[in-house]
Parts: structure tokens; sequence; C-alpha cells
């Protein structure tokens, strides 16, 4: 066991978590204290220390180490003059910031549609309603209704012989998700897909190749355009791709392959080395009239985030990492338009997140599927629970349910499809739906988003 780290555990949704001996997570452990990773310390700075944009996660020059149950305890330093017993104790607690409580959450349960969903539900929706939320079998025994989806079979006759679709990785603004590779891979394993079936096993040979660390820019696709000749936009946007196909291929099953985890350990490094550095506090740059993202700036990307939350073990190494993100994306978007300098040319950075994604109602309102695609993530990473503004929008949407479970939206014209970069092409599952059947999906997120935080489900 690691240092720093009091148990492992499974939460209800399946994720293997941990409890790190940190007050983040309601360890035992005071703000200060080391946390052993990867190779060398990460210090849990003071909760006030962290809470203004862009702090580093530096260590200081000395700290108290934490102490492993069975472990053995190194001599105490001498006691001042006066301060024993008791009177020591005190000092202590007096010294010692309090542990911030985790904020309310309700837990009673929640109704689940079930019998509403197998009449209005498409396959596939269906499909995710019965296996992953409901549990009432496993994958095998409904597998039919994966492949029976339409939009997922016409995914699965539109793929190109070298394993792509349409030869882009990434699709444009409200095209199908048969248009590009990374989306018709992520809908076919989001319909319930097993990495095994003839798309996939074709398709995860291309996602592999993408993992590579070379600088090919062939292997850029359409964004070989964008890089040119420079080999600095090469070799960044080819880390763009590594992490995004990373995340597909842990999706699919594949998160304890050594290249995946490779893939995975030197993104983090990345974002790492960017969070410790003096840029993290201010990564702009004027360009012109506009501010700009520097070339060096490396804030976690969305990928990154969704590769995190399918490697429960590297969440284990990465707790104090996983906190700190935690403090940084519960901050303010900043208005500048994401768009980042690299070697003399403005490229435009979608992918990267840097700040709340859902800072009040209306950001829910305008996007739900991404507002559910952010809030699942976030409980999958340990996060949700630990952040009070989620949970309260993830409750108005609970809320919103009528007394069978089914999700009734406040305007007649919701949900509309995703616009949202991380989820073009692919979200939603059902893009064709009409009447009742639109309001399925989001019933069927929202349900899973609760079980995540182990929230009681009552089938209807």
């Amino acid at each position: 066991m690691r240092r720093g780290v009091v148990d492992i555990t499974t939460s209800p949704g399946g994720w293997a978590t941990t409890v790190p001996a940190c007050p983040c997570h309601g360890g035992a452990l005071r703000a200060g204290a080391y946390v052993w990773g990867d190779g060398f310390r990460h210090r849990f700075p003071d909760h006030a220390a962290v809470t203004e944009p862009g702090s580093s996660l530096v260590d200081p020059p000395e700290a108290p180490l934490p102490v492993t149950p069975g472990a053995a305890v190194p001599a105490a330093p001498a006691t001042p003059t006066g301060l024993v017993g008791a009177s020591a104790a005190a000092a202590d607690a007096a010294t010692t910031p309090a542990r911030p409580p985790l904020p309310e959450m309700a837990t009673e349960p929640i109704r689940f549609p079930m019998r509403w969903l197998l009449e209005h539900a498409a396959p596939a929706v269906r499909y995710r309603a019965l296996v992953e939320v409901a549990r009432l079998g496993s994958a095998d025994e409904y597998e039919r209704l994966a492949f029976s989806h339409p939009s997922a079979l016409r995914c699965a006759i539109t793929m190109s012989r070298d394993g792509t679709w349409n030869g882009r990785l990434f699709p444009l603004p409200g095209a199908a998700a048969h248009t590009a590779t990374f989306s018709a891979v992520r809908h076919l394993v989001e319909c319930g897909w097993h990495r095994d079936t003839p798309p996939l096993a074709q398709a995860r040979r291309v996602l592999f190749r993408l993992l590579a660390q070379d600088e090919d820019a062939g292997a850029l696709y359409e964004l070989a355009e964008v890089a040119g000749t420079s080999k600095v936009r090469t070799r960044h946007l080819r880390a763009i791709v590594r992490d995004e196909a990373a995340a597909l291929l842990a999706q699919m099953g594949f998160a304890d392959d050594p290249r995946v985890r490779g893939a995975a350990a030197r993104g983090i490094t990345r974002v790492e080395a960017y969070l410790r550095s003096p840029l993290a506090a201010k990564p702009w740059v004027r360009v012109g009239n506009k501010q700009v993202l520097a070339a060096e700036a490396a804030p976690p990307t969305w990928s990154l985030l969704r590769l995190l939350a399918c490697i429960p073990p590297l969440r284990t190494e990465k707790a104090a990492l996983v906190a700190f993100l935690g403090r940084m994306l519960a901050q303010t978007e900043p208005r500048q338009e994401s768009v980042q300098l690299l070697d003399g040319a403005l490229v435009a950075s979608p992918w990267y997140v840097l700040g709340d994604p859902i800072p009040h109602r209306n950001a829910v309102d305008g996007d739900l599927f991404a507002a559910l695609a952010w809030l699942e993530t976030a409980a999958r990473l340990g996060l949700l629970r630990r952040s009070e503004g989620w949970l309260r929008m993830l409750e108005r949407l609970v809320d919103q349910s009528d007394r069978h479970g089914v999700w009734r939206p406040a305007k007649p014209d919701a949900p509309v499809p995703s616009t949202h970069w991380c989820l073009a092409g692919w979200s939603p599952l059902d893009p064709d739906a009409t009447g009742d059947a639109r309001l399925a999906e989001p019933t069927v997120r929202i349900a899973q988003v609760a079980r995540l935080l182990g929230r009681e489900l009552i089938l209807t």
C-alpha cells in the first residue's frame, strides 16, 4: 500500500475509488502532509492556498510525514518545553486547519421508469437502462438491443477499409456520428457494442497506432493541414489526438493495456508540469487585440479527464492531482476564447477544460447532454460528491422528473442535440427521436449519475 492511502473500496457504480489521507478526500492527515505517488512527492496544499486560479502544487522544504497503519513510525521531534500531553495535542489542533465538510447530498431513492423506457426508448437507450442502470442482466443477454440500434448500424456499415470513417478523426459541428472516426467509435461503444465486434476490432488498430510517440503528421488526418510544416504544432496536436485515442481505448476495455497506461502517464505528466509552473497562474498572452493561451500552456483536456475516469488505479496513484483538478475546475471559466499560439499561428483549442463547465442553470438548460456528460465524468472521478454547485445542478434535474421518474423539461422543445466539442457527432444516441422518445436518454443518464453517487433506484 502506498504511503498516504488509507483504503481502496468500490463505489456503488462499480468504480474503484480511494480514500486518500487528505482533507480534500475525507482522510485523516493534516493539510501539508505528503502523499507518495509515481516516484516523487505530492503535497496537499492548505485549502486556503488553492482557492486562487493557477495555484501550483509546490513542495515545501519540510513537512510532517503521513503515518501508514502497520508501518514503522519515525522518531518524533523533541516537544517544545511546556507543551506536553494534552497541552501539545491542544496546540496541534489549534494550528491544524479544520477539514472542510462534504456538501449535503440528497439521499432519498429515485424512481426509475423501466416500463416506460421499454415502451418509448430507442434500442441502445433501453440497453443502457437494463444493463448499466437497472442492472437486470448481463451485456450478453441484451446485446441484440445494441446491435439493432439504427445509428450504430449506420456507423458499422460506413467504416472504410482502413478502419477509419471518412478519413477524419474529429467530426465537424453538427455532423452525424458516422462522419468521423472518434465520434463513430465512441457512438458504438456508448450503444453497447463489444470491443471484439468487427467494426471496433478494426478501428482499435488505428487507435493503437495513434498512441505512438512520433511526430508523423500523417497520423493527424484532417489536422495535418493545421499543423503544416511546423514541428511544434505537429507535436502538440499529436498529443491531443493521443489523449482522445487513449480515452476511447480505455472506455472500450483496454484500461490495463501498457500502451494505454503509458499514454495516460505522459498526458498526466504534461498537465502536472503545467500546474506546477508559474504559467498556470496566468496562461494568457496578448496577440494583437485578443488574449490567447501561451504555447507552453497545457491545461487538462476533456479526453484526459475521461481517460482518468476510466482507469481507477491511476486515479489512486494521482489522488493529489485529481483533488487539485477538482479545485481548479470549480473556478469560473475564463471569458477568453480557447485559442492557443503555436509557432506563430493561432490554433483553436476547444479540447481544453479551463473552468467550471456548468456554472449556472442556464448552462445546463442550454446544452443538457454536455452537462450530463460532465456530471458523469465528475462522478467517476470522485469530484461530484465534493462540489455543492454540481450537486445542486443534478438535484434540479432529478426534481424535474414526474411521479414515475420520467424527466420532463421546462421547455417543450428540450432537449436539443449537443453542439459541444467533446460530444459532437455521437450525442444524443438517438438523434432522430421524436415525442416522448426524446426524454428517454436524459432520464437514463440522470439516473446513472445518481447511481454513481450511491443513490438507490426504485424501478417503476
